[in-house]
C-alpha cells in the first residue's frame, strides 16, 4: 500500500498499454523520479480505490499514457484518474496533468489544450530516455527561471474581467483552440467569424474558453473583455479599464480615455502583452479604429465574415455528429450512443442547441435520449410566422420554456426572460430589475412579486440557468447579471405575439425610463448611465406605438446621447439622436413640433464638429422650416431655433448672417418674454460673442463697440434677475474679462475677474473646475495690470484682497433680496464672511 509520501508522479494508464507504461515507470525511477504505479505498488489483495485515492491526492504531477484505449468510454479509471487531478487544479494554475502521447487518438476537451509529451513513432525502449529527457528539460527550464527570480505564474492577471470559469463540458473545439493559440502566439488580431454568418455555433465560448484556459500572468500583462456591438459599449469598456490603470491619466472624457487605453495597451512589453477581446463585433468598421496595436495580443468574435486588412479570420463552422454526440453523451451523463447520435443529426451542429438539449435532459432525469427527440420532433413540425432563426434553436427553446413553465415561480421566470429579450444581452443587473419590481404600470406580476421576494426570485433564476436560457450570477460592479445569448433574445421575441412583444417591449422601455436619471451631466449620475446605455442601445431598434411609450423611449435615446457627449463619445451621442429623430418622424406625424425639437437637439450635438457642420446648418433649417409653419412669429420655441443656426454660422465665421439670425432670435425674445428675461440676456450675450469673433477677423471699431455694448447689458440684465451672488454673473463677469483683456484694458479686465471669483468663493465653490480656472486667470490679469503683489499673495493662498469683494457682492446681492424677499433669497451660507442672509 502507498506509504503515504509525497511522490513526482502518478502514472494513470489503461491496462492495454501495460507494457509502455512499465518502461515509462522504470525510467522515471532509475533518472531519479519517485512514482505512483499500481503494478508494484498494489499488493494480492491490495484495496485499489484506497491507493487510487492516496496517490492522487500525494502525486505532484499526473502522467497520462495516451491511446485510443485510455480515453475509451469503458475505461472508467483513466477516466476517474484524470478527472480527479484536473479538479484539484481546474484553472491549470500549476499544471497537475502531463499528457504523454504514445499513438495516434483523439483528446477529450479537457486535455486537448493541454501541453503534450509526444512519444508516437518510438519503440517502447526509446520511449522512456524520451520522455526523462522531455521531463528534465521542463525541469531546467523552470531552475532558469527560478534562478533567473522568475517563477512560471498561472494565477489571473491583476487587470481581469472575463466572467466565469473553466468549462470542464467544453467540447468539439480542440483543433480550434490550439489554432487560436498559435494564431495568438503568432501576434496580431484574430477574428473568430461564423461560417455562413450564423449564430449560436460558439464564437464567444471558444474566446471565453480561451482567455479562461490560457490568460495567466505567465502569458498577459492583463486579459480584458470588450462588447463590441456598438462603439458606445467599446468606449465604457475601455473607461472602466483607465480607471484601474496607474499610469492613465483618466479625464472627463470618455472617448479620450479610451484612446489613452488602446495607445497603452500596444506599448506594453512584448515579452508580457495583454489580450483584449472584442465580443460580437458587428461589422469590422466599429472596431477597426480601437484594436490596440504593437505588442497586443487582439481577438474579434463576429457573425460577420469580411475582416480584411483588420484582422486575420478564423471561420467556426457547426458541430459534426460525432461532436454533438460526445457532448450530449457527458453533458446528460447517461444513455446509449445509438441514440445520443439520433439526436445530434436533429440538432444539426448547433452547439447553442445541443446545450439546451443536454440541460432538458439534465433536469429530466427520467427521460432518455429518444423520448426527448420524440418531442423535438413534434416542436419541429410546428409552423414558426417569420422565422428568423434557425428551427432547430427555436424548437429546443420552445422546449425549454415549456419546462420551466412547470417549475416553481416558472411564470416569473418566462416574464423575466422575455423582458430581458429586449434589453442588453450583455448583462442586465438583477439590482436595476429589483429596483423598479414594486412598480405594477412597469412590471406586471408575476414578475413584480417575484423579484420583490428573495426566494422567489432565487428559484425564477435558477429554473432559467437550469435549462441553459441565461446565466445568473456573474458579477458585474453592481453585483449579479443576468447574462443571454443574442440568438436566445432572437429567439424569445419571434415567439411572442405582436401582443405579447408589445407589452415587454413596453416595460422594458418603461423600465429604464423610470431609472435613467435627468441630471446625466452630473458625474454622480455617471456610474447609472453607464449600466443604463447599453440597454438605451438595444431599445434603439425597436418602435413603440404613439402614447406615453414612444416618449418614453425619446426620452431615454436623449438622456443617453447627453450622457455619451458629456463623456465625448460624440459618434455614439449622434446615432442615438438619428434614431430620436427617426422615431419623432414615426410616432409625431401629427405632432410636427416634437419632430422640431429632436431635429434640434442632433443639429446641436453636429455643430460640435467642424466635419458635420453642413449636416448641423441643414438640420437646423429643416427645425426651422418646421417651426415657422406651425408657430406663430413670435414663439421663443423659434428663437432658440434661430439662435442655434446663429451660433453655427459664428463658428463658420459668416459673421454678418449669424449676426442676422441672432438678432431676430433677440426680437422674438424681446417681444414674448420682455427685457428683462433670461432668453433675452443669453441672446445679448450671444451677439457680443459674435462681434468678439468679428472683431478679432475684422479689427473694424465698429465692431468692438457692439461687442462692449452688448456684452454689458446682458451682464446687467442677468444681476436685474439673479442678484450678484449667482452663477449666471460669473459667466457674465468672466466675458467682460475676456473682452477687456481683448481690447488691451487690464485694469478692467482684472476687476471684472476678482468679482467673478469672489461669487465663485462666496457660493462656496472652491474647488471646482472653473473656479480654479477664473483663479487662475486673475493672477495673469493682476500681474498684467501691474498688480502683481496681489497675484503673489493670492498665489501663496491668501485671498485678504479677495474679500473686500466678496463683502461688496454680497451686500448687493442683500439690497437686491430686499427689492422683493418673498421671492428672493440670499443663498447658501457663505464660507468666506459667514453671513447666511
Amino acid at each position: 500500500m502507498p506509504d503515504q509520501a509525497q511522490r513526482d508522479f502518478f502514472i494513470s494508464f489503461t491496462i492495454d498499454d501495460l507494457e509502455v507504461a512499465t518502461v515509462l515507470n522504470d525510467a522515471l525511477n532509475a533518472a531519479g523520479f519517485s512514482t505512483y504505479f499500481h503494478p508494484k505498488d498494489i499488493p494480492s489483495g491490495g484495496h485499489i480505490a484506497y491507493w487510487m485515492e492516496t496517490g492522487l491526492d500525494l502525486a505532484r504531477q499526473l502522467i497520462a499514457v495516451c491511446s485510443t484505449k485510455y480515453f475509451a468510454e469503458e475505461k472508467v479509471y483513466s477516466h476517474a484518474e484524470r478527472l480527479a487531478k484536473f479538479w484539484q487544479d481546474p484553472l491549470n494554475a500549476n499544471p497537475l496533468i502531463v499528457p504523454v502521447q504514445i499513438e495516434d487518438c483523439t483528446f477529450p476537451s479537457l486535455m486537448g489544450p493541454l501541453k503534450r509529451i509526444d512519444l508516437r513513432g518510438k519503440q517502447a525502449p526509446e520511449m522512456g530516455a524520451a520522455l526523462v529527457a522531455a521531463l528534465q528539460e521542463d525541469g531546467a527550464k523552470q531552475a532558469r527561471l527560478q534562478a533567473g527570480g522568475l517563477t512560471l505564474d498561472k494565477r489571473r492577471p491583476e487587470f481581469w474581467n472575463v466572467e466565469g470559469q473553466p468549462n470542464p463540458l467544453f467540447t468539439g473545439r480542440d483543433t480550434e483552440m490550439a489554432d487560436l493559440h498559435e494564431r495568438i502566439r503568432a501576434g496580431g488580431a484574430t477574428a473568430i467569424t461564423a461560417v455562413a454568418g450564423m449564430g449560436g455555433v460558439g464564437k464567444t465560448t471558444l474566446a471565453r474558453e480561451y482567455a479562461l484556459r490560457h490568460g495567466n500572468r505567465a502569458r498577459f500583462g492583463g486579459v480584458w473583455w470588450i462588447p463590441a456591438e456598438t462603439a458606445p459599449g467599446v468606449i465604457n469598456a475601455y473607461d472602466t479599464l483607465a480607471e484601474k490603470l496607474p499610469d492613465i491619466d483618466r479625464q472627463k472624457d470618455s472617448r479620450e480615455n479610451a484612446i489613452a487605453v488602446r495607445d497603452w495597451l500596444g506599448q506594453q512589453p512584448s515579452a508580457l502583452p495583454w489580450l483584449v477581446i472584442f465580443d460580437n463585433a458587428p461589422n469590422a468598421k466599429t472596431v477597426k479604429d480601437w484594436l490596440p496595436q504593437g505588442s497586443a495580443k487582439v481577438i474579434v468574435t463576429s457573425r460577420f465574415r469580411h475582416f480584411e486588412n483588420v484582422a486575420e479570420m478564423m471561420p467556426l463552422d457547426i458541430w459534426d455528429e460525432d461532436t454533438t454526440t460526445e457532448y450530449l453523451l457527458r453533458r446528460v451523463e447517461r444513455g446509449t450512443k445509438t441514440q445520443a447520435r439520433s439526436l445530434a443529426k436533429r440538432l444539426e451542429g448547433l452547439p447553442l442547441a445541443a446545450e439546451q438539449a443536454g440541460a432538458y435532459l439534465r433536469e429530466h432525469g427520467d427521460w432518455d435520449f429518444a423520448e426527448y427527440e420524440a418531442h423535438l420532433v413534434d416542436l419541429l413540425a410546428h409552423e414558426y410566422d417569420n422565422l428568423t432563426v434557425p428551427v432547430t434553436v427555436m424548437a429546443t427553446f420552445s422546449a425549454a420554456i415549456e419546462a420551466v413553465a412547470k417549475r416553481p415561480h416558472g411564470a416569473a421566470a418566462l416574464a423575466i426572460l422575455n423582458i430581458c429579450a429586449f434589453l442588453s444581452p450583455d448583462g442586465v443587473d438583477v439590482e436595476l430589475l429589483k429596483a423598479t419590481a414594486s412598480e405594477s404600470d412597469i412590471l406586471p406580476d408575476p414578475p413584480s412579486s417575484a423579484l420583490s421576494d428573495k426566494l422567489a426570485a432565487s428559484e425564477a433564476f435558477r429554473a432559467l440557468t437550469a435549462f441553459a436560457l441565461m446565466r445568473y450570477g456573474e458579477e458585474s460592479p453592481a453585483g449579479p447579471v443576468l447574462v443571454m445569448h443574442r440568438l436566445i433574445g432572437e429567439v424569445a421575441r419571434a415567439r411572442l405575439s405582436e401582443e405579447e412583444a408589445e407589452t415587454w417591449r413596453d416595460a422594458a422601455i418603461m423600465m429604464i425610463r423610470r431609472l435613467m436619471p435627468y441630471q446625466v451631466d452630473d458625474p454622480g449620475t455617471w456610474p447609472l448611465c453607464a449600466r443604463l446605455v447599453p440597454h438605451a442601445e438595444a431599445l434603439k431598434s425597436h418602435t413603440p406605438g404613439p402614447g406615453q411609450f414612444g416618449v418614453a423611449l425619446d426620452y431615454v435615446l436623449n438622456q443617453a446621447a447627453l450622457f455619451l457627449n458629456a463623456r465625448g463619445d460624440f459618434d455614439g451621442a449622434i446615432d442615438l439622436l438619428r434614431r430620436s429623430v427617426a422615431l419623432s418622424e414615426e410616432l409625431h406625424k401629427d405632432n410636427a413640433k416634437e419632430l422640431a425639437t429632436a431635429l434640434g437637439n442632433l443639429a446641436g450635438h453636429l455643430q460640435e464638429r467642424e466635419e458635420t457642420w453642413d449636416e448641423a446648418e441643414a438640420t437646423y433649417l429643416r427645425a426651422l422650416k418646421i417651426k415657422e409653419e406651425i408657430l406663430v412669429p413670435s414663439d421663443p420655441s423659434l428663437a432658440i431655433t434661430l439662435s442655434n443656426l446663429g451660433n453655427l454660422h459664428r463658428r463658420r465665421k459668416n459673421f454678418a448672417k449669424a449676426v442676422e439670425l441672432t438678432e431676430r432670435a433677440t426680437e422674438i425674445d424681446k417681444v414674448a418674454l420682455g427685457e428683462i428675461s433670461t432668453n433675452y440676456a443669453i441672446d445679448l450675450s450671444n451677439l457680443g460673442a459674435i462681434y468678439y469673433d468679428w472683431g478679432n477677423e475684422s479689427g473694424d471699431p465698429v465692431h468692438r463697440k457692439k461687442e462692449v455694448e452688448y456684452t454689458e447689458k446682458s451682464a446687467e440684465i442677468t444681476r436685474a434677475l439673479r442678484g450678484t451672488r449667482h452663477p449666471e454673473v460669473t459667466a457674465r463677469l468672466n466675458n467682460l474679462a475676456v473682452m477687456y483683456a481683448n481690447q488691451g484694458d487690464m485694469a478692467r479686465a482684472a476687476e471684472d475677474m476678482a468679482k467673478a471669483v469672489a461669487i465663485d468663493l462666496s457660493l462656496d465653490q472652491l474647488r471646482h473646475p472653473e473656479t480654479q480656472r477664473h483663479i487662475a486667470e486673475l493672477l495673469h490679469l493682476w500681474t498684467a495690470s501691474g498688480q502683481k503683489y496681489k497675484a503673489q499673495r493670492l498665489a501663496s493662498g491668501d485671498g485678504s484682497d479677495i474679500v473686500p469683494y466678496v463683502e461688496q457682492i454680497e451686500a448687493e446681492h442683500r439690497s437686491w433680496v430686499a427689492e422683493d424677499p418673498e421671492n428672493r433669497d440670499f443663498g447658501p451660507p457663505s464660507p468666506v464672511t459667514g453671513a447666511t442672509k
